[in-house]
């Protein structure tokens, strides 16, 4: 065969054979299509012992320019694939020194491909079907995206690849059905630049600016617009569907891979993950406690922040950070927030200060704050227990937050007392906690709610109040302190910060650095976002990448295992 294409005409078909023979054995050499089938038929017979065909395998492993390029990768990839000391074929495992490496032309480096390319060859499948197989182990927004690209990329490319997703629970994509409170927040504004949406994440914010820049917030509106959502844009950058339903998202992904043949398997409990052979092991169960057994070429781990997962991810050589709650709000019980329940701030600035390692620390966060019946919560109390997660799990949740209910005044404290003088000269004959006096922008309520905190009487005049009582509620407007004695639920998201540690992780493909074929996307990973739709753009991101990098890797075997044959 030696890389003759194929023609529908029997004579051009005989023409051009007679013109390969004719090609002088240079030539052959320098063609890609030609080069790797003749050099791994030379490479078995050279590991079978045959020493002269080993110096026709070193001499043509030389020629090779190292410019050359095969189905979109440098030829060194497959040349490492082949290069395995341990080589196995449909007979058995040869383990006969191969040629050496040196003798390769150099080439720039191809990343996890070459590792995987060349564990890969060490060993055909044993189920003799000539297919690859991928199991995503996770039905969630990660899971999904991962295994439709991965199956779209490998049809697009012709390569044999069968794509199962393994979901433990009976129902796939829970966390989507939640999102946003029923509605799905896809993503962040899709105008913003990968820099600025990196800096949503308050752990793996510079890791990802090199996936975004693959399948950023861009990249993710347009692929869901080409799978028949319409989305729109709101006020504070959240991007929903025109429907305000999950459901549209649920079934987008749903048609997504039935379309290109990923298997979908619910109540199917992955209980342990090994390697071996240069396959993963995967055993299961289902609710009725039947085991079962799976054997993949490629594995996902996308199966959120599971504690088991990262047993996993342990027992393969990953370092894994442990998880703790992300994204909670605040339990409070001052005095100052009773009856307020359900009042809000369109604008304030909030802050809790630790001392980390010896040295101080406080973080800030600004934006709209809601007293709810147990204490705060709103954007700006979620992004600071974002940021702030490892922190107050390390205090116990239990810390002392100050609330600017002002922040555009300037000066603080004193320029605070001014406007409260100015306004004690201008409306001296209101009372001070009125239906009708001025409240410098904040909610009647809680601007009630701080001037009774002072000890000021709400049916005084502005003109009776003392200049230490308006120092004292200057101070309040703008330093109010807040004893927080626990955390709460965010029904909309549940965020875990912690996960495999990204140090270990490749995030051009998300291919572990430390087992070849392993591959993470979503929770699973030390990566989490803010509210307003990041947790999911990191999901949408991860997996997107993950799964093309698996396509690329599939063909990489199936090219290894056709040169073996």
């Amino acid at each position: 065969s030696w890389g003759v294409p194929r023609s529908r005409n029997r004579r051009t078909r005989a023409a051009e054979a007679r013109n390969t023979r004719q090609r002088s054995v240079l030539g052959m050499l320098r063609r890609p299509h030609v080069i790797f089938p003749l050099m791994a038929a030379l490479t078995a017979r050279a590991a079978a012992g045959s020493t002269s065909t080993g110096a026709c395998f070193s001499f043509a492993a030389s020629t090779l320019p190292a410019s050359t390029r095969w189905r979109g990768t440098t030829s060194s990839c497959a040349a490492a694939a082949l290069s395995s000391r341990a080589f196995r074929t449909e007979r058995g495992q040869f383990s006969a020194p191969l040629f050496s490496p040196h003798r390769l032309p150099a080439a720039p480096a191809t990343g996890g491909l070459a590792r995987f390319a060349m564990s890969s060859a060490q060993g055909a499948r044993p189920d003799g079907n000539g297919v690859s197989r991928m199991i995503v182990v996770g039905g969630g927004p990660a899971g999904f995206m991962c295994a439709v690209e991965a199956a779209r990329a490998a049809r697009a490319a012709g390569t044999p690849l069968e794509v199962i997703i393994l979901e433990a629970t009976s129902k796939v994509l829970g966390k989507v059905k939640i999102s946003g409170g029923g509605r799905c927040n896809v993503l962040h504004d899709e105008t913003k630049g990968a820099k600025l949406i990196s800096e949503g994440y308050p752990r793996g914010d510079k890791p990802l600016l090199s996936a975004f820049s693959r399948f950023g917030p861009v990249q993710t509106a347009d692929w869901f617009r080409a799978e028949g959502v319409v989305l729109k844009t709101e006020g504070d950058g959240r991007m929903f569907p025109v429907t305000d339903s999950s459901d549209t998202i649920i079934e987008a992904l749903c048609r997504a891979a039935d379309g290109v043949g990923v298997k979908v398997r619910t109540g199917q409990r992955v209980d342990s993950v090994s390697k071996s052979e240069g396959r993963f092991h995967l055993s299961t169960s289902n609710r009725e406690k039947d085991k079962g057994a799976y054997e993949c070429d490629f594995l996902m781990l996308s199966p959120g922040s599971s504690r088991l997962a990262f047993q996993w991810a342990a027992t393969l050589g990953h370092k894994v950070e442990p998880g703790v709650p992300s994204l909670f709000t605040f339990t409070c019980s001052d005095p100052v927030l009773q009856g307020l329940a359900g009042v809000s701030v369109q604008d304030a600035e909030v802050s809790l200060p630790f001392k980390v390692r010896g040295r101080k620390k406080t973080l800030r966060e600004r934006g709209p704050v809601l007293v709810t019946h147990s204490g705060v919560s709103g954007p700006a109390v979620l992004r600071l227990s974002a940021f702030g997660a490892r922190e107050m799990h390390e205090v116990k949740y239990s810390a002392k937050m100050t609330v600017n209910w002002l922040p555009d005044i300037d000066r603080g404290e004193a320029g605070a007392t001014e406007q409260l003088e100015s306004m004690k000269k201008v409306f001296a004959a209101k009372q001070i906690g009125g239906s009708s006096g001025p409240t410098l922008g904040l909610p009647r309520r809680i601007f009630q709610a701080l001037v009774e905190s002072t000890g000021i009487e709400l049916d005084a005049k502005w003109v009776n109040v003392r200049a230490a009582d308006i120092r004292k509620l200057a101070a309040r407007l703008v330093r109010s302190e807040l004893d927080i004695s626990g955390k709460g639920a965010f029904k909309e998201e549940f965020v875990t910060a912690g996960g495999v540690k990204l140090e270990g992780v490749e995030m051009k493909t998300m291919e572990s650095k430390e087992v070849p074929g392993l591959f993470f996307a979503g929770e699973v990973l030390d990566v989490d976002g803010i509210t307003g739709g990041y947790n999911l753009q990191a999901a949408w991101t991860t997996g997107w990448n993950a799964g093309r990098a698996i396509a690329a890797a599939a063909a990489h075997l199936e090219a290894s295992h056709t040169a073996a044959s």
